[in-house]
């Protein structure tokens, strides 16, 4: 079984292995039972770390006051709502079963490969389902084509950009003619911008600067953007078509790492552990990078994916003409997805083999996560939340049924 990491009152008498104290509480490593029988009996237990591993990476290379001031942060954004990454938890793990339906489903040529290419689909409704949840409930359909649209121009702006690796065979004049009968309808509907050119899109990137003088923060200040500094020079975020400017007047300006999510992880981190990440990214080869930047163009594309398959259901009611389009993007856009999975094996990590019976043991293992999660959002007094990872658990379940039966 995975061992948890709960922090919880030091005095919290339940099987554990204490691993830091912190004033009058511990994090400490526990098992599934053991850390619902710890939430029962104290109030102010968390989940801070879904397994070992994820703790030992994030306390990595730290000095003991450095993990202290770690382990508070991390509490302090798991007080007040003990699951706040829950359903992203699932939604990471959803993504490497992703990929390795892809690569198990291209490895089978000549063989029935027709029930995983199903599963895929199936896999990429569900997520979208989950993805959509609370964020389009209460919109019209111009409002989602508009935000397909943007995604659209930003992925396609990555992709034609300098230095972006080669897209899958006809990505780009795909994308393309998708935007085309997108832009009709919003026409259509009143919003005629779009008929001319797609949305404005600015790739940012995390850059490192240095050195870093006073104008320089001065002005992050006053556009009031976030920037660390570190190591004489400053981190923050531009748009990448600032980067010649930055290295002006004898500066050195270096691309850390690319997309929002790795940006956004920025805010859950302490400056040790941020100096740490930057540091790693400063010292990364130039194979690591781009493998880091496919990463991102994977995590463009799977949006999208996903994405277009909300404003399909909000089109079907609404309009059967661009819902037509929909479906047949949707068609395209799929095969690009899996070639794009299958090439560069995003988010497959700690998998040695990529046949069958891993695909089963990562379906269980996210159908696992979900009914732990569910227990622990039940025992916190989550009823709605429980159900939503119990809605997860129980289409693992059909899956694993569908797939092996038994």
């Amino acid at each position: 079984m995975t061992s948890r990491i709960v922090y919880c009152l030091l005095s919290l008498a339940v099987e554990h292995m204490q691993l830091v104290k912190v004033d009058n509480y511990m994090v400490a490593a526990m098992e599934d039972d053991v850390v619902l029988q710890a939430v029962a009996a104290d109030p102010t237990a968390r989940l801070i770390y879904y397994s070992r591993k994820q703790y030992d990476l994030a306390i990595e290379g730290l000095e003991d006051e450095q993990v202290q001031e770690a382990i508070k942060l991390r509490h302090k954004e798991f007080a007040e709502n003990p699951l706040v990454d829950g359903m992203s938890r699932l939604f990471q793990l959803e993504r490497g079963a992703l990929t390795l339906s892809a690569v198990v489903n291209d490895g089978m040529k000549g063989q029935e490969s027709g029930p995983i290419s199903r599963h895929i689909e199936a896999k990429l409704g569900a997520m979208a389902h989950t993805r959509a949840q609370g964020r389009y409930d209460d919109v019209d359909l111009a409002y989602v084509l508009v935000v397909l649209l943007e995604g659209e121009a930003l992925l396609l702006a990555e992709l034609q950009g300098d230095g972006a690796p080669l897209a899958v065979t006809g990505e780009t004049e795909n994308r393309l003619g998708f935007t085309k009968p997108i832009a009709e309808s919003l026409r259509v509907r009143g919003r005629s911008e779009y008929a001319e050119a797609l949305p404005f899109a600015e790739p940012w990137r995390s850059i490192f600067v240095r050195p870093a003088d006073e104008s320089l923060i001065s002005a992050l200040r006053v556009e009031m953007r976030p920037f660390v500094e570190w190591q004489g020079g400053v981190v923050a975020s531009w748009p990448i078509r600032q980067l010649s400017g930055l290295r002006q007047g004898g500066k050195k300006a270096t691309v850390l790492y690319s997309g929002a999510e790795d940006r956004d992880q920025n805010g859950s981190m302490t400056e040790a552990q941020l100096h740490r990440r930057f540091a790693r990214s400063l010292e990364a080869d130039e194979s690591s990078l781009r493998r880091n930047f496919t990463v991102y163009l994977n995590a463009l594309r799977l949006e999208q994916a996903l994405l277009r398959r909300t404003v399909l259901e909000h089109a079907q009611s609404g309009d059967a003409h661009i819902a037509s389009y929909l479906k047949q993007q949707i068609v395209t856009e799929t095969a690009m997805l899996v070639r794009a999975l299958i090439r560069d094996q995003s988010w497959l990590l700690g998998v040695d083999l990529c046949d069958g019976e891993e695909l089963r043991r990562q379906e269980a293992r996210i159908a696992a996560e979900a009914g732990f999660l569910a227990k622990l959002a039940g025992a916190f007094g989550q009823p709605e939340l429980a159900a939503r990872f119990s809605e997860v658990k129980a289409r693992k379940q059909r899956d694993i049924q569908r797939l092996y039966g038994g």
